[in-house]
């Protein structure tokens, strides 16, 4: 897969994220906590995961033996993740604990470096720091930054840490032979098992059953919000530097204010624009290497030849 493909799919997998806001709000109007969501987004993925194995690549199912502590450690951190930053969203403000989640992409291009080799290039750490203020300005995290929790200040940064190892994870393993739908698989499996004990599951499945409606909202959450976008995710990564998609994962936070201030009448401030500006700028400038490459091996060719 070429880098191109990769980024427009990883593109489309950030841009969905993007509305997850609107199914999460739904879900709580049906009374499922934070925890039951996270069990709906790894369980139905694992579900849809097994059953494309089963019929289409059974010879793919099989993991070795010696691999094992590695799905099952990148499949708890993804549900970590998520707790920690639910717990920090109670703790915090919302745009705070947002802003602190998206340190993901600065551990992706530290582990990317020492994992995979990656070169840390000046356009890397530009696009990093562009991206990430402009994070801040969007959600309009420095407003209300007095008398914080420590605490909750602690929960998002491991939030983002832990979800900056999953994403590596999705571009270690099929790295090592695996296919990618039995990636996903295996992690979400494991991930499921973590997390199953806390969660209220009975009280998931009381609500899909007794509300048809509910029921659309939770297959929506675990396929469109969770399968979809998680496969086009570490199919987007196999093709591209763990870096550049720690870059492209920034753009979720502006296009959750974007789908917030149009869906539900949320104020956009100048701030906020130029945030989404600037995240938008960071991808290009992320991208500005190839484009000189281009014009560089253009004039090492020289002017096509005179007929």
């Amino acid at each position: 897969m070429s880098e191109k493909t990769s980024i427009l799919l990883l593109l489309v997998a950030t841009f969905i994220w993007g509305f997850i806001g609107i199914v999460t709000r739904e879900l709580s109007s049906f009374g499922l906590d934070s925890p039951q969501i996270t069990e709906i987004r790894i369980l139905i993925p694992a579900l849809a995961m097994l059953l494309i194995l089963v019929l289409f690549r059974r010879d793919k199912l099989m993991i070795r033996l010696r691999d094992v502590w590695l799905f099952a450690l990148f499949g708890v951190v993804r549900v970590v993740s998520d707790v920690l930053l639910f717990h920090a969203q109670v703790l915090i403000p919302l745009g705070i604990s947002t802003v602190l989640q998206m340190t993901a992409p600065y551990y992706m291009l530290v582990f990317s470096v020492f994992l995979f080799h990656e070169k840390l290039n000046g356009f890397k750490v530009a696009a990093l720091f562009m991206g990430f203020f402009g994070c801040v300005f969007t959600t309009g995290a420095l407003n209300g930054c007095e008398n914080l929790d420590m605490l909750g200040i602690i929960c998002a940064l491991l939030s983002g840490l832990t979800f900056g190892m999953y994403c590596i994870g999705g571009k270690l393993l099929p790295e090592r032979g695996y296919d990618s739908v039995a990636v996903l698989f295996w992690m979400f499996l494991f991930g499921t098992l973590a997390m199953t004990p806390f969660v209220d599951v009975v009280g998931i499945a009381e609500t899909a059953v007794g509300n048809v409606e509910a029921l659309v909202w939770i297959l929506v959450m675990g396929i469109v919000m969770g399968a979809v976008p998680y496969y086009l995710q570490i199919r987007a990564m196999e093709g591209m530097e763990a870096g550049k998609a720690g870059i492209i994962l920034l753009l979720e936070a502006p296009v959750a204010v974007v789908v917030g201030a149009i869906l539900y009448g949320e104020m956009l401030e100048p701030l906020n624009i130029l945030g989404i500006v600037m995240v938008i700028a960071s991808i290009a400038i992320m991208n500005m290497k190839w484009h000189i490459r281009r014009r560089e091996r253009g004039r090492v060719r020289g002017p096509p030849p005179e007929l």
